[in-house]
Parts: structure tokens; C-alpha cells; sequence
């Protein structure tokens, strides 16, 4: 990955931490931003290993499934 893509993810996962619904939402958002952040300094130190694990965080909750055809 470059610089750029991370940078992008970042933020991505802002603004859709601004625009969540919920507060769960809006947490797990911001700490993927937070990850982006991270990897954003690994890479600028040169603190980057091109093997990352995928991340998961730990207040995320998976959405809840809506039936065909309504539409929020």
C-alpha cells in the first residue's frame, strides 16, 4: 500500500465517523481512522512492515441485516 491510499482511508473513516448513526458506529469509525493514523506514521518513519494483519476494532459491531426493498 502507499502513502496515499492510508491517507485516503483516514479520511474516509472520519467523515463517516461524523455522519454515524449510532455511537458504536461512530466509535468504531474513529478508531479505524486511528489505525490509518498509525500506519501513516510507520510509513513516514520508515517504522513500515509491508505484512499487515487486517484490524479489526474492538468496538466495532457488524450491522444489522435489513430486509430486500427498505430503504432508511
Amino acid at each position: 500500500m502507499d502513502l496515499n491510499y492510508y491517507l485516503h482511508r483516514e479520511q474516509i473513516e472520519r467523515v463517516r465517523a461524523e455522519h454515524a448513526e449510532s455511537r458504536s458506529a461512530r466509535d468504531a469509525h474513529r478508531e479505524l481512522a486511528e489505525l490509518y493514523r498509525q500506519q501513516i506514521e510507520e510509513y513516514r518513519t520508515g517504522h513500515f512492515s509491508e505484512y499487515r494483519p487486517r484490524v479489526i476494532p474492538r468496538s466495532f459491531t457488524p450491522p444489522v441485516p435489513q430486509p430486500p426493498g427498505l430503504i432508511r
